[in-house]
């Protein structure tokens, strides 16, 4: 573990890449790789939607106050090794809780039960995108709208949990998942009022990630771009 600066900076090495972290700035907290889990990871908030750092101040938290940064907070986790759900295997979560979901329902109403049908997720049925994203748009248990950017190991997912027709959750929001490297799997989530300023806040997080590399490098270009809302 290298500190510097009066504990200001922070290193954490894992997958080749050395991060270079400002934790007293951004709140950052660490936990160094563990050869025998093969497992690293560090997380720290930021505030929307410019991204700025999260503090311990009630009007910027969005936990702590319902000042200015009252639901603006963005949790954000960087994570290595194999120990994660990936992309692909939350997708397909989704996909077969929908499913099980709509057997529930066909069930119940074979048996003459009164049932409040909605569109369930359908890995068939989907929007092609300008930007060549899918767009699912269902109910299931882990998201109601599915946006799937890329393939492979360039593979950008946003998960947005809505709530039913009937029954909108109060603080809707999004779960975004992308690989920055080999092995490492970011994830951060937003309320869905941010939707729209995905693609911007996408490019905003990489740039930030990459700028605590030690050698300053890009990582796969990832977008998480969507389009307006049909």
């Amino acid at each position: 573990m290298a500190r510097d600066n009066g504990a200001d900076f922070e290193e954490v090495s894992f997958g080749g890449t050395v991060y270079h972290l400002p934790v007293k700035k951004y709140r950052i907290w660490v936990q160094q790789y563990d050869r025998t889990r093969d497992h690293a990871a560090f997380g720290f908030s930021t505030i929307l939607p410019d991204l700025s750092p999260a503090t311990s101040d009630p009007d910027e938290v969005a936990t702590w106050g319902k000042g200015k940064g009252w639901r603006k907070e963005m949790p954000i986790l960087v994570e290595y090794g194999w120990n994660f759900i990936t992309q692909a295997e939350a997708i397909e979560n989704a996909f077969n809780d929908s499913k099980r979901m709509k057997k529930l329902q066909d069930d119940d109403e074979n048996e003459g039960k009164e049932v409040s049908r909605f569109t369930y997720l359908d890995k068939n049925i989907y929007t092609e995108l300008q930007n060549g994203c899918r767009r699912y748009d269902g109910h299931s248990i882990a998201a109601d709208v599915i946006q799937i950017c890329g393939q492979g190991e360039t593979l950008t997912v946003i998960e947005c949990a809505l709530g039913t027709p009937k029954h909108r959750l109060p603080s809707p929001y999004c779960k975004v998942m992308f690989n920055l490297t080999d092995k490492t799997q970011v994830t951060y989530s937003y309320g869905y009022n941010y939707f729209e300023l995905a693609p911007e806040i996408h490019k905003k997080l990489v740039a930030l990630l990459n700028s605590f590399r030690k050698v300053p490098g890009p990582a796969r270009d990832q977008t998480g771009q969507h389009p307006a809302r049909n």
